[in-house]
């Protein structure tokens, strides 16, 4: 199992390349908080 985690910017390109290149995958939408200040995860 693989964790790639990331700032849930560019979400198609990101589902685009997971359906090219795995079989399958969950996305999970979270909430980061950095030096204070938060930003969207998937």
């Amino acid at each position: 199992m693989y964790r790639i985690l990331t700032e849930d910017i560019n979400r198609t390109t990101v589902t685009t390349i997971l359906d090219k290149y795995l079989d399958g995958y969950t996305l999970v939408k979270a909430r980061g908080v950095w030096k204070g200040k938060a930003e969207d995860s998937l």
